[in-house]
C-alpha cells in the first residue's frame, strides 16, 4: 500500500511540474527576443560580431595582397 501511494504521490508531482514548465515556456513564447535575452548575452553576441568582421577584413586584405603580388 506504501508504495501505490508514493507512486501517486510522485506522478502527481510531475504532472504539476510538466505543467509549470509549460506555463513558464508560454511566458517566454510570448516575450520578444530583445526582452528575454540578458544585457551579457547581447553584449556577447555583439562582441563576436566585431571579431569575426576584423577577421573578414584582414581576410579581404590578404586576398588582394596576394592578389596584388601576382
Amino acid at each position: 500500500m506504501f508504495w501505490i501511494l508514493l507512486s501517486v504521490t510522485v506522478f502527481f508531482l510531475f504532472g504539476a511540474y510538466l505543467v509549470l514548465v509549460c506555463i513558464r515556456d508560454r511566458r517566454y513564447e510570448k516575450k520578444s527576443v530583445a526582452e528575454s535575452m540578458s544585457d551579457t548575452v547581447w553584449d556577447d553576441i555583439a562582441r563576436e560580431r566585431e571579431e569575426n568582421l576584423q577577421k573578414a577584413r584582414r581576410f579581404k586584405d590578404a586576398l588582394s595582397r596576394a592578389a596584388q603580388k601576382r
